[in-house]
This record gives structure tokens, sequence and C-alpha cells, in this order.
């Protein structure tokens, strides 16, 4: 499989397959591929660029290490219950909706520099995410796209600046300094501005990192 460059689509799709090896030419899964499938583990994915609707859905991926993707499709890795981890995407540009659903054991996201569009439900009921960073190239978060969601660290860009859908996420980024949010209902219009050192432990040249903490069962507070 050294060579392959395309997954057809349903090409595995409810099979007992645990396991793929490496396909480093590998740039596209089409949907369904593997679909309902026993795939616990995959290889080097190293030039993937597009996974389309469902390619992983309901699978037993515990990690995803797919560091050139451009696009990640409808659904496509929905009720992944044993996911924990999605590493950095640098070149992820869109995640189209419900993407990630219900993947209950997904803690954490890798940053995603480039990403532009985070589409409904896309990360809805991911009641395990804890880490999220939103970068200044993102244009619009979709309704519901972390709605369940802890977001306990959040992570923004300063610069960044567009339109928000989500409540869950809207409320808490009202409680981040530096972090503007108007509007009295979706699309709320956030805007992320550069703070003092003295008021983000976590502030570097590249992002600002603040974290959210429960006070005696309050809420958060920065």
């Amino acid at each position: 499989m050294l060579n392959l460059k395309e997954i057809k689509e349903g090409a595995f799709i409810g099979s007992s397959l645990e396991e793929v090896g490496d396909m480093p030419e590998l740039t596209k899964i089409h949907g369904w591929a593997f679909d309902g499938s026993s795939l616990k583990e995959v290889g080097d994915m190293s030039k993937l660029k597009q996974i389309e609707s469902h390619a992983f859905a309901e699978t037993k991926l515990a990690k995803v290490d797919m560091p050139n993707l451009e696009s990640i499709g409808f659904s496509a890795f929905l009720s992944c219950m044993s996911l924990e981890e999605v590493g950095d995407m640098k070149n992820l540009t869109i995640i189209k909706g419900l993407a990630f659903y219900c993947c209950r054991s997904l803690k954490k996201v890798g940053d995603m520099p480039n990403l532009k569009q985070i589409g409904p439900g896309a990360f809805s009921g991911c009641n395990s995410l804890q880490k999220i960073f939103l970068p200044k190239s993102l244009q619009n978060v979709r309704w519901e796209a972390f709605d369940g969601c802890p977001l306990e660290e959040l992570s923004v860009e300063p610069g960044a600046e567009f339109n928000c859908y989500c409540e869950n996420l809207a409320s808490k980024l009202r409680l981040l300094k530096g972090v503007n949010v108007t509007g009295e209902k979706p699309p709320y219009k956030i805007q992320a501005v550069s703070l003092q050192a003295s008021t983000a432990q976590g502030l570097t040249t590249r992002q600002i990192r603040l974290k959210l903490q429960k006070a005696n069962g309050q809420a958060p507070i920065t």
C-alpha cells in the first residue's frame, strides 16, 4: 500500500480490519471508507490532504496524526468513542459539520494555524474536550460547534476576528480578558487583542493562553 494515493468510497466499510500500515503517498480518503469498521490504528499518512464524509465514523481510532490535512468532511470521525487526541494540522482550512460529533473521549485538538471554518456541530458532544486553539485565520464558527464541550483551556491568537454562532463557545470567550464578544444573539462578533504580560502568564509572541478554572462550583473565572 506504499504507493496508494486514494482509498475509494466504502472500501472497508463495516470490516473487521484493525490496522492499516504506512501509506506515505496517500492524498485522499473517500466517503465511508472505514465507516463502522474495527480500525484502531493507521500508519504514516503524512501526505493526506482530504478526508470525505463518514470516512472514519464509528471506528476505534485512539489518535489522529495527519499533519497535512486540508479539509475534514461531514461526520468524518463521528462517534469515534476511543479517540482521545488529534494532532497539529498546519494546513487545515475547514472542519465540516459533525466532523467529531460525540467523540466522547476526545481531550485535545492540536494547533490549526490556517483554519477558516468550523462547521455546525463539529465538536458537539465531545464532553471531554478541554483544549482548543482559535487562530487569527478563523472566519466562522457555526451553530452548536462546541455544544457540550467543557473548554476549560482556550487559546486565542491575537488579531483573531470571527463570527461565532455557537452559544457555548461565545459564553466561554466572554470570560477571557483581551477577547471582545459583541452582539446579543448569533452571530457574535469575536475580536482578540494583544495583552500585556501582566494580565496573562501564558502570553507568547504567537498566541494568548488563558486557563479557565471553576471555584466552589461557580462559573469559570480567569
